[in-house]
């Protein structure tokens, strides 16, 4: 599962620093829930991260 979390990690974390930074100019007032999903998605890949043993 960590194949899996750690691109959502990313993808989650690029995504919510570009839309709170960059995207007020493309979807206006839905930047914060946009960037609320993006949010989402980072904890769903954080939490399929396993620790190691």
């Amino acid at each position: 599962m960590t194949l899996i979390g750690v691109p959502l990690l990313a993808i989650g974390t690029v995504g919510t620093l570009s839309f709170i930074l960059f995207g007020a100019a493309v979807v206006g007032q839905w930047v914060m829930t946009v960037a609320v999903l993006f949010v989402m998605v980072e904890v769903a890949g954080a939490l399929l991260i396993k620790p190691q043993r």
